[in-house]
C-alpha cells in the first residue's frame, strides 16, 4: 500500500476552511503539536504544517484549491503571485 502522506493533512486544512467553530488557526497558532497529534499527521505532514509549506503540501496531493483555502484558514490570505510562486515548478499546467 503507497503511502498516506496528505490524507490527514487534507482533512485538518478542510476543516480549518469549512469548520470556523474548530478555531484550528488560532489552536495551530498556540499548539502546533496539539493539533498535530489529534490529527495524527505523519512527520512529513507535521513538517509541512510546521513550516507552512504549500509545495510540500501540493506534492503529498492534497488538491490545489484545498491546499490554497486551507492555508488561509490557519495563516490569512496569500496572494494568487505568493501562491503561484510556491508552487513553481509543481504544477505541471499553467492556470
Amino acid at each position: 500500500m503507497g503511502s498516506m502522506d496528505g490524507y490527514r493533512l487534507g482533512k485538518l486544512l478542510f476543516d480549518a476552511n469549512s469548520k470556523p467553530q474548530l478555531k484550528l488557526g488560532e489552536r495551530v497558532a498556540a499548539d502546533v503539536e496539539a493539533v498535530i497529534a489529534e490529527y495524527r499527521l505523519s512527520e512529513k505532514e507535521a513538517a509541512a504544517l510546521r513550516g507552512k509549506d504549500l509545495r510540500a503540501i501540493y506534492e503529498m496531493n492534497v488538491h490545489p484549491l484545498l491546499t490554497r483555502m486551507g492555508y488561509m484558514a490557519l495563516w490569512g490570505r496569500i496572494s494568487t503571485v505568493d501562491y503561484r510562486a510556491a508552487l513553481e515548478g509543481a504544477v505541471p499546467v499553467e492556470y
